[in-house]
């Protein structure tokens, strides 16, 4: 495990996929997806591409160890863990969108294998005849048996149905002569199994090096000369920007600051170009778990980074040539869900005509349709926007701070995967491809209702706190000032 700043050992994405390494059958898979729950839970997995190879992972092992015999129970296996990771992470779009993906993939396999089995069977049909000289074990000549199948009067013991179902056939056996053993996994379905981990691992392989593919593009979409503004110091764009930079791109950068919440990181990683030692102010990368730095490359490589207060986006957004975002995911209908202040950015590029473009790999694609935009905005603490000790103006006002920002699909110009260019016209296709109807919706609807009633409720309850709280608070301070009156006079 990797050590905190108390000397304590905290677990992350890397000692989990370590931990992966010991599953060897049901019962020890059961224990890893309990472990990835609590990870998920208490956020020491977060960020999309980490939680999306922890599910991969973990996806990968359930389908080598699960005992299934048909495509079915594989397909309820992984639909039961994949509804217990949302359920414990349902923010976390990634980890639905990796679940659809793996189940695609299955149907998809046992569909393929499906048409071979009605192919083969086509070309070459089987004839009466020649099924009893295939069956071994009968004790019959091949001349004996065409004899026995072509008599009109010949004795039912000596028919097919009758063989098959052989009355001293033991129950280990299968009715022919030849012994079978309990679950054994038949030739067709360990085919069928290869096929599933070999998609699985390039799912993986797709996850890993999703980033690099984004970058590839970078050639062909930043100009030397541009002014581009961004926020949230994502790897994702800084691997987009060095890869501009190695083809004599050069271009200026303009971070927004996005306070309250990230501001502190922000400062520590754009503003300061030395290495980041404070675990909360940096970056971890997905897949090492390790601190990495964000302004200290683009420097090395001639990018000239600028940090920017939020409110001056707006005056600045004349002269930026594009806009460049890192959502934490695309929905169904082209929207994004990003980092709090993404939006305010988007509808200031909208105004002066900023063509505005999304770095998203395809894991962060999701078929899920925003019916409920409210549901998707993930609300911070007031405290970083507003103090406790304005007592006075905490009874007075209502304070807000969004965490994830959603950014309606009209102010999205361009959405770059690690496939290419695509634009939101054609999003749709793109989820087609990769995700299945059948797939769309993991979690019992009743379940999720149940739910959303009881997170309505503790809403109404902590708004009448509240509102108690400004009451008692206004009293105390009313009455404050009427004692001080009394004192005076």
């Amino acid at each position: 495990m990797a050590p905190a700043e108390d000397g304590s050992y905290v677990p992350n994405l890397s000692t989990y996929l370590r931990s992966l390494e010991q599953v060897e059958d049901h019962q020890t898979a059961e224990h890893a997806i309990e472990i990835c729950m609590s990870l998920l839970k208490r956020r020491q997995i977060s960020h999309s591409r980490a939680s999306a190879i922890a599910i991969i992972s973990l996806l990968t092992k359930v389908v080598q160890v699960h005992p299934w015999t048909n495509v079915d129970s594989l397909i309820a296996r992984v639909r039961d863990v994949g509804a217990r990771l949302i359920a414990a992470q349902p923010r976390e779009v990634a980890v639905g969108n990796v679940v659809r993906r793996v189940l695609a993939l299955i149907r998809e396999e046992a569909e393929e294998d499906r048409s071979r089995t009605q192919e083969a069977a086509q070309k070459s049909p089987a004839k009466p005849k020649e099924l009893l000289r295939l069956i071994p074990g009968l004790g019959f000549s091949n001349q004996r048996a065409s004899t026995t199948y072509k008599s009109p009067h010949a004795p039912v013991s000596c028919t097919m149905f009758n063989l098959l179902a052989h009355p001293d056939a033991s129950p280990g056996s299968s009715g022919l002569g030849t012994p079978v053993k309990k679950n054994k996994e038949s030739p067709t379905s360990a085919l069928i199994r290869a096929d599933i981990l070999e998609g699985l691992s390039e799912i993986a392989d797709e996850l890993s090096q999703a980033s690099d593919q984004i970058a590839s593009y970078a050639v062909d979409h930043i100009h030397p000369g541009e002014i581009i503004m961004t926020c949230g110091a994502s790897i994702t764009v800084q691997k987009y920007f060095l890869e501009a930079a190695k083809n004599r791109r050069r271009f200026v950068v303009i971070h927004a600051e996005t306070h309250p919440n990230d501001s502190r990181k922000i400062h520590h990683l754009v503003s300061h170009s030395s290495k980041v030692k404070n675990k909360a102010a940096g970056v971890i990368d997905a897949e090492s778990g390790k601190i990495t730095e964000w302004v200290r490359p683009l420097s090395e490589a001639g990018i000239k980074v600028i940090l920017v207060p939020d409110a001056a986006v707006f005056a600045l957004m004349a002269r930026i040539d594009k806009v460049i975002l890192s959502p934490v995911a695309v929905l169904a209908n082209g929207g994004l869900v990003a980092g709090g202040g993404t939006r305010t950015i988007a509808i200031a590029a909208q105004d002066h005509h900023v063509p505005v473009m999304a770095l998203a790999p395809t894991y962060k694609l999701s078929p899920v349709f925003p019916y409920d935009e409210r549901a998707l905005v993930q609300w911070g603490s007031s405290m970083k926007v507003l103090p406790y000790e304005d007592v006075e103006a905490m009874t007075k006002l209502r304070v807000l701070n969004p965490l994830l920002d959603y950014v309606e699909p009209a102010l999205i110009d361009l959405f770059m995967t690690n496939i290419g260019g695509i634009p939101p016209s054609y999003l749709h296709k793109v989820l087609e491809d990769n995700y299945r109807v059948a797939d769309l919706v993991l979690l019992d609807p009743k379940a999720e209702k149940r739910k959303e009633e009881r997170r309505e409720l503790t809403l109404r309850n902590k708004e009448q706190a509240r509102e108690k709280l400004k009451g008692e608070t206004k009293e105390r301070v009313e009455g404050q000032v009427e004692e001080q009156a009394g004192a005076v006079a």
